[in-house]
């Protein structure tokens, strides 16, 4: 019982660490790492464990009993001692906490990547995974009742229950001598005795003093162990953890192997001695427990007991199709045989007629091949690696029927000797086969293959002779349907599924359209065209490439007449009805009476009418500044072009969000450069534009600043003051940045105008600045080496264009 309080704070320490790490359970450490742990918890709980005399053996098998990795228990121990040593911390040891994030930061060391080399060698060697395994646990059972053959020790409790005429219980320790003292009854050596024994010198003990109803029978006496003691044991040899260890007197010599991590990398599996009182009394063999299940070697151990794991004789290396490639270890009489059996034999697709052997001869390696017969009497040398082949992918006896067989698939040639018993076994051909030319393709010598050609078709009516058919031949029948072109007719215009229909005998106008989905709402009966393929020109100079029938019928479906039938590849074309159209809508924005949308009434309606119909401007209204933006057609091929051109232009430090729009809208939209003023004063005029669905015209507010944006110190608004010049607002605004192209600075007045520096010689014009207006300076193209192409100087062109009045419109938002 001594020993059970230090356990119990080792546990506590264990389930400290899992509150601190979350919601990890404390009985399965498996999934914890060194890393999840701080340098303050760990030293914290470690000497709450220190205190309660836990040894930093018992920590790590407790931590190995929870299931954390070895190597993980090697990082905290080692962790510990980078923290000052375990056997020098103190309870007042305060980290340091620069130091503890650079530790838990820093590259592996050399020691644990060894550890993890180890670690993936080890894997390899059958029986280790039973000392690895986190959810494999071979700790003593307390549970279980007393073993008739337990010998009672120092440090044993016996329970003594007395019951009948008289009652009383002891909880009696036995003494360092095997004593035990029952009060009034004197002393009792019980010292080397089963478990039985005790109870019956006890019995006749109490019998003779204080209790002579025993012997009437009127007072019976139980007694049992009620607690178990804790014996030294010494594992040496090549164990993963050789040492001293403290168990309870239940642990087996399995439960101390677990204990000890098992053997090592070198250790053997085969050869394990238990040695007490300096003779050897067991020789444990694991591969009869891991192959058989025998559990005879798994004797109790006793106080001062000497496990010993000694070297391994002979290993060989199993690869290749066996059930579990890996390491194992040979006594010096078992051959190949119980080798193989060992790895469970081999898998499904393993060549078993033979196997490869590479053995170290001399200075050496030589390769053997040793077929099945010999296996039980060959034994391999240690050192030896075993390697088992796949069988060859290809099939001795294989007939493949492809095509039109109702079953095409694989045949054994044995009962697809010839084509007609392999029809008969396919069940027979699939409608369409197209019998009178089929082809047999055969494997040559060189692994090429060479192709006939047969009439099936004869040889089912009996007037051709039957083929014989030989391993791996390719019977192929083709079907008719798959020897020409699939006929279509395609439907386009104004119909609702307007594509490609397969093309049906008979077919009219009337079916192409309903096939098609029907009319649309704006189609017309009128001019229906049929575009016909032309397949009989009399030579390649024939200047007609299609006959093109025109006709004009009824919209409705049922009314449509034509004594044309439609040919296969013919293209129907249903025009659009002349009178049919959409409403097209113009949206005005900002200081007019009455902003929103406005349907055109007819296709000359202008800028002036529309600005008319929205009542004119507000007193606010900057009418210099009007601009118009028309929506970029979808197919556009100078959008692309344009988005990366306004990307390279403009730098996005400042006002990302801004520019990410304007960027987005320049793909949408394009400006159309306007002057309200003169049209105001020209109405209907060509200055006049005519508007087209979805233009936006934007009405801006009085600006009395003036915006400098782009590679600038400062990008700021600054208060405008009438006749200065691009200069001016420059340098108010810091000057340039090292990145601008200042031969570029452009400005963007209100109604989307640009105005830009002009050079002659070594001469400079700077424009004159308006109120509203707008300073781009744009950044430096990063060329990458490379020259700008025409299509991004298009590209930039067109942006700086599209871009004038979307400026305006987003930076006054």
């Amino acid at each position: 019982m001594k020993f059970l309080t230090p356990l119990l704070v080792a546990l506590l320490w264990c389930a400290l660490a899992s509150a601190q790490m979350g919601t990890l359970n404390a009985d399965n450490l498996s999934s914890v790492t060194s890393e999840q742990i701080s340098d303050q918890d760990l030293n914290t709980y470690y000497q709450k464990a220190k205190a309660s005399n836990v040894s930093d053996a018992q920590i790590e098998q407790l931590l190995r009993a929870r299931g954390m990795a070895v190597g993980e228990i090697g990082k905290i121990m080692q962790r510990l001692k980078g923290l000052g040593g375990i056997a020098n911390l103190t309870v007042n040891a305060k980290p340091d906490t620069k130091q503890n994030n650079t530790t838990r930061k820093q590259a592996p060391t050399k020691e644990i990547l060894a550890e993890v080399e180890l670690d993936s060698l080890e894997q390899m060697i059958y029986g280790m995974e039973l000392f690895t395994n986190p959810s494999l646990s071979f700790e003593p059972d307390l549970q279980i009742a007393t073993p008739l053959d337990y010998v009672v020790g120092p440090g044993d409790v016996l329970s003594v229950i007395i019951y009948g005429q008289s009652e009383a219980s002891y909880n009696l320790k036995v003494s360092p001598e095997g004593n035990v003292f029952i009060q009034n009854a004197g002393i009792i050596n019980v010292n080397g005795l089963t478990i039985a024994e005790p109870d019956q010198k006890i019995r006749a003990h109490l019998a003779k003093t204080i209790y002579r109803a025993i012997n009437s029978g009127f007072t019976q006496v139980k007694t049992t162990l009620g607690g178990i003691r804790t014996i030294k044991v010494i594992v040496i040899g090549q164990a993963r953890k050789p040492g001293v260890y403290s168990v309870s007197s239940f642990t087996t010599l399995f439960n101390l192997l677990y204990t000890c991590g098992g053997p090592s990398k070198n250790g053997s599996f085969r050869n394990i001695e238990v040695i007490r009182a300096g003779k050897r009394i067991a020789v444990a063999d694991l591969y009869q427990f891991l192959h058989n299940g025998s559990t005879k070697a798994n004797i109790r151990l006793t106080e001062n007991d000497v496990v010993k794991i000694n070297y391994y004789d002979k290993r060989i290396y199993l690869k290749g199709a066996f059930k579990r490639p890996g390491i194992y270890e040979l006594t010096a009489n078992e051959n190949l045989q119980q080798t193989i059996d060992y790895a469970g034999g081999f898998i499904d697709s393993a060549y078993r007629e033979q196997v490869r052997i590479t053995e170290v001869a001399g200075k050496q390696k030589e390769i053997k091949t040793v077929v099945a017969s010999n296996f039980n009497g060959f034994k391999p040398a240690t050192g030896s690696t075993i390697e088992a082949e796949y069988v060859y992918a290809r099939f001795k006896n294989r007939i493949s029927a492809e095509g039109a067989f109702k079953r095409a698939g694989t045949y054994s040639v044995e009962s697809a000797s010839s084509l007609l018993k392999l029809v008969q076994l396919a069940d027979g051909l699939r409608e369409g086969a197209f019998t009178e030319k089929i082809s047999i393709s055969r494997l040559n010598a060189d692994l090429t293959y060479s192709t006939a050609s047969y009439n099936l078709k004869a040889i089912l009516n009996g007037t051709e002779p039957d083929v014989v058919l030989q391993a791996d031949d390719k019977v192929f029948i083709p079907i008719i349907t798959d020897l020409r072109d699939k006929k279509t007719i395609s439907v386009e215009g104004e119909v609702r599924k307007p594509g490609a229909y397969e093309y049906k005998t008979g077919m009219t106008i009337a079916d192409a359209v309903i096939v098609a989905g029907g009319f649309t709402e704006a189609a017309t009966g009128l001019r229906l065209e049929i575009g016909r393929r032309i397949t009989n020109a009399e030579s390649k100079d024939n200047i007609e490439i299609a006959e093109v029938i025109n006709l004009d019928t009824e919209r409705s479906l049922d009314q449509i007449k034509s004594s044309i039938a439609l040919q296969p590849y013919d293209i129907v074309i249903v025009r659009t009805n002349l009178g049919y159209f959409v409403q097209k809508v113009v949206t005005v924005k900002g200081e007019v009476k009455f902003s929103g949308n406005y349907v055109l009434s007819n296709r000359n309606e202008r800028l002036s009418d529309i600005l008319n119909r929205a009542g004119g401007f507000t007193s606010l209204s900057n009418i210099k500044g009007v601009s118009l933006r028309r929506r970029v057609s979808a197919d556009d091929p100078n959008a692309d072009i344009r988005r990366n051109a306004a990307k390279k232009l403009f730098s996005t430090k400042n006002d990302s969000s801004a520019f990410t729009a304007l960027i987005d809208s320049v793909e949408a939209y394009e400006t159309v450069a306007i002057d309200v003023e003169e049209i105001l004063k020209k109405p209907k005029s060509s200055i006049d534009i005519l508007l087209q669905d979805g233009d936006v015209i934007n009405v801006p507010s009085k600006d009395d600043v003036v915006k400098v944006k782009g590679e600038v110190l400062l990008q700021t608004q600054i208060a405008y003051i009438p006749n200065r010049r691009l200069s001016y607002y420059i340098d108010l605004a810091g000057g340039f940045s090292t990145q601008a192209q200042k031969r570029k600075a452009f400005v963007v007045a209100s109604n989307g105008n640009g105005k830009r520096v002009k050079s002659f010689l070594i001469f400079k014009s700077n424009p004159i600045i308006n109120a509203g207006d707008e300073i781009f300076v744009p950044k430096k193209l990063e060329r990458d080496g490379k020259r700008v192409s025409v299509a991004e100087m298009v590209g930039i062109t067109t942006a700086l264009a599209s871009v004038a009045t979307v400026v305006i419109a987003l930076l006054r938002l």
